[in-house]
C-alpha cells in the first residue's frame, strides 16, 4: 500500500506499474497491457496521459493486474471516484478518504535491534517515554511500569534502545523515538525463535494481568470458532488489517497517558483429519 502514497491520481499509480514492468521485461508496452486488459491500445495510451478516464468495466481487471484487494482495491476506487468529479470538494474529500486507507509507517528491526525483544518490558519502556514526556529516568519509570520492573533492568532497556536506535537523547536529558511503529523484519525467519520467546512471554504476561488489573482498565475476550481453511486465511488478513487501523487510531492520540499491551492469537485447538 505504501505505492499509493506518492500518487494522487489513480492513473498515475497505472503507469508506475507499466514502467517497474517494463524494468523487468523490457519488451512488456502499453500495447501488450491493454491486449491484457482487453482494452484498445489507443485508449489505454490516453488514459496514462491524463487524457481519458479508464470506463468502469476496466476497473476489475486493471485492480487484478495490479494485485489490488481489500483496502487496497477500495483506496484505489475511491482515487478513481475523485479524478473523476467535477467538484474540488467532493474530489478533495474522496481523496481524504483514500489517504486514511494508506498504510502506517513501520520500521522494520534488523538482527541486531532484535535485542530489544529479550525482555518484554523494554518496548513497553519505548512506548512508555511518549506518556512521561522523554522522561528516562529509571528510577520513575519503574515506578510507572507494572508489573514491577527493577531500575536497573530499565537502565539496561533503555542502553538497548539507544545503542540500537530506536530512541535517541534530545534537550534536558530526555528521550525520544525514532519511529512511531516497528515491525519485525520478514526476511529474519533464523531469529524466529527470539520473536517466538517474546510472544510467550507476552501472553504469560496477559495471564498475569488478568488477576490483578481491574475489568474496567482492561478489555479481554476470547472467541471459539469453526473455520476452513480459506475463512482461517481471511481471518489472517483481516488480524493484520485491524493491526493497521489500531495503529492509525493511536497516532490521532496527541498526549498519551498509559500504554497498553494488546495480544492476538488464532490457533486450533482440534481438527478432523482430511
Amino acid at each position: 500500500m505504501d505505492r499509493f502514497v506518492k500518487f494522487t491520481d489513480y492513473r498515475d499509480f497505472i503507469k508506475d506499474y507499466l514502467d517497474q514492468r517494463k524494468l523487468v521485461s523490457p519488451r512488456y508496452s502499453c500495447r501488450k497491457m491493454a491486449r491484457d486488459l482487453f482494452m484498445d491500445p489507443s485508449h489505454l495510451r490516453r488514459v496514462l496521459l491524463k487524457k481519458q478516464h479508464l470506463l468502469p468495466k476496466s476497473l476489475p481487471l486493471v485492480k487484478a493486474m495490479l494485485n489490488l484487494e481489500g483496502r487496497y482495491s477500495k483506496c484505489f476506487d475511491l482515487m478513481y471516484a475523485a479524478a473523476l468529479s467535477s467538484d474540488a470538494s467532493e474530489r478533495n474529500h474522496l481523496l481524504s478518504m483514500a489517504f486514511a486507507l494508506h498504510d502506517v509507517e513501520q520500521k522494520p528491526l534488523t538482527s541486531a535491534e532484535l535485542k530489544v525483544l529479550y525482555n518484554w518490558w523494554t518496548p513497553v519502556i519505548r512506548s512508555l517515554l511518549e506518556v512521561s514526556g522523554g522522561i528516562c529516568d529509571e528510577r520513575y519509570l519503574s515506578h510507572l511500569i507494572k508489573p514491577k520492573v527493577q531500575a536497573y533492568d530499565i537502565r539496561e532497556s533503555l542502553n538497548a534502545l539507544l545503542s540500537t536506535g530506536q530512541i535517541k537523547k534530545i534537550s534536558s536529558g530526555k528521550c525520544a523515538l525514532v519511529d512511531s511503529h516497528i515491525v519485525v523484519a520478514k526476511n529474519l525467519e533464523k531469529y524466529r525463535n527470539i520473536v517466538h520467546e517474546y510472544q510467550k512471554k507476552i501472553f504469560n504476561l496477559v495471564s498475569e494481568m488478568i488477576e490483578v488489573i481491574p475489568a474496567e482498565k482492561r478489555h479481554v475476550s476470547t472467541m471459539v470458532l469453526g473455520v476452513d481453511e480459506e475463512c482461517f486465511k481471511d481471518l489472517q488478513d483481516m488480524f493484520v488489517e485491524f493491526k493497521k487501523s489500531i495503529q492509525k487510531r493511536v497516532d490521532e492520540v496527541r498526549f498519551p497517558t498509559r500504554v497498553m499491551q494488546m495480544a492476538f492469537a488464532l490457533f486450533p485447538v482440534a481438527e478432523k483429519e482430511i
